[in-house]
């Protein structure tokens, strides 16, 4: 029997359109193949089609509150917050004790920047369901935005699940606060959320008198190793060292009742190697100029991507600035952007085998010493540039993650940063032109 040369996920879209077209076909003779065909468009992640087919549906039955859902949840995946909550709070007049309905009703308010007013749904879902994790943990998002971080660190601990049910990653209780003991650290979610809470390991021997073990990926043991002296590293890959109970990196803050504004190592706390930095050193030649680093996409199969990779021909007004050099610090997504720029706009290259050795960011942060400014996206990069007291501009979407509050250009989180954001959903034109005036001001004052 012959192999078939397509591999499971290929089949199953290519299945999944066939059903597709067949009910999309059946609905001329059989209105009733549009719900069914609902459905499919949803599953297969077709927002945009399944919209008409939802309205229709509702057209003919306001009260149905499936079709309602669905609409919300096809409009939150194509950015449209004020719909998306029309479309829950039609949900919700049907069925005012929809747990799913409350939650991302709340998460649209959250979106629309309005975390105060996400509360009251967040709590509404909770009293439907007392026990909703996701609803816990959306809330803890919301308070930690607003800078109510002692409950929202609570909140946040919810991420996992319910704390107090949910199965322990590795077979040790979880640390509750006791002194003396050895601790692993297990780091969790994204290179940029370790370099960010890393800081906090070493409050476990000065404020706790423990031993922490920081558990981590094997890929970022060579950028930590400039914070060695203040804990042992251990990589994700081999068997975990003897300890006698575990925390997850970010639930650190929850015991130290962690308010950024009175963090450890406020300045910088990771340096560059010293034979990388040797290695690198003159790598972007002896052209003059104001060396301008450029990071402007995330993964873009994330979900927590959505709406903060910047274009990177919205940068273009920079490069009309006398003197600056543009230098590409985009690695992997992206980079085929680079083929598009607008006429006028010369974007440099970094060399090959930048971080070749399988080590993130142990060679970046070597070459961040060589430019005079960073520009990047909401992505690992700012944390970097930050974690090593390195001048950064964030360019923040409106409603930016929790971690950088709803307004300021300042963060406590990292000195050296500052944050541009966006005055309208959406608007990377306008931002870079302020970012224009701002860099010009500020090349004119080095004259």
């Amino acid at each position: 029997m012959n192999q078939s040369t397509h591999s499971p996920a290929v089949q199953n879209r290519s299945e999944s359109e066939a059903a597709i077209a067949a009910l999309q076909a059946e609905t001329a003779q059989n209105p009733a193949a549009r719900r069914p065909l609902a459905t499919a468009l949803m599953e297969a992640r077709r927002w945009q089609d399944a919209i008409p087919v939802l309205e229709s549906l509702l057209a003919e039955q306001q009260g149905d509150a499936d079709s309602a859902f669905k609409l919300g949840n096809a409009l939150r995946h194509l950015g449209r917050p004020e719909a998306a909550l029309a479309a829950y709070d039609h949900v919700l007049r049907i069925n005012p004790t929809s747990a799913e309905a409350h939650l991302n009703r709340g998460s649209m308010l959250v979106a629309l920047g309005r975390p105060d007013l996400a509360l009251g749904s967040y709590d509404a879902a909770l009293r439907a369901r007392p026990t909703y994790s996701t609803a816990r943990y959306s809330r803890g998002m919301a308070l930690l935005q607003m800078g109510r971080f002692t409950e929202g660190w609570q909140d946040y601990a919810w991420r996992f699940g319910d704390p107090d049910s949910r199965p322990a990653p590795v077979k040790l209780p979880e640390w509750q606060g006791e002194s003396g003991k050895t601790v692993l650290v297990l780091a969790e979610q994204g290179f940029g959320d370790l370099i960010q809470f890393v800081r906090f390991v070493p409050w476990l021997e000065s404020r706790a008198s423990c031993r922490p073990i920081l558990v981590c990926d094997p890929r970022m043991v060579a950028l930590l190793g400039g914070f060695r002296e203040k804990l042992i590293l251990h990589p994700l890959s081999s068997p975990h060292p003897p300890a006698d109970c575990y925390i997850p990196l970010l639930s650190l803050p929850r015991h130290f009742s962690a308010d950024p504004a009175a963090l450890p190592l406020p300045r910088s706390y990771l340096t560059a190697d010293p034979a990388r930095l040797a290695r690198w050193s003159g790598i972007l030649g002896p052209s003059p100029g104001f060396r301008v680093g450029l990071v402007w996409q995330g993964n873009p199969d994330a979900e927590i991507d959505k709406g903060r990779s910047y274009p990177l021909a919205a940068a273009a007004p920079l490069a009309g600035l006398d003197g600056v050099r543009l230098i590409a610090f985009q690695q992997r997504h992206g980079l085929e952007q680079l083929e598009t720029l607008p006429e006028g706009m010369t974007v440099e290259h970094l060399p090959d085998g930048v971080d070749a050795d399988g080590n993130a960011f142990a060679d970046t942060a070597a070459l961040l010493r060589q430019i005079d400014l960073l520009i990047t996206s909401d992505t690992a990069m700012a944390h970097l540039a930050g974690a090593l007291g390195l001048p950064a501009w964030v360019a923040l979407k409106a409603v930016p993650e929790w971690r950088w509050g709803l307004g300021g250009e300042v963060t406590p989180w990292y000195a050296s940063l500052r944050l541009f954001r966006q005055h309208r959903r959406d608007d990377w034109d306008g931002m870079f032109q302020e970012m224009a005036e701002k860099l010009g001001e500020l090349l004119a004052a080095r004259r």
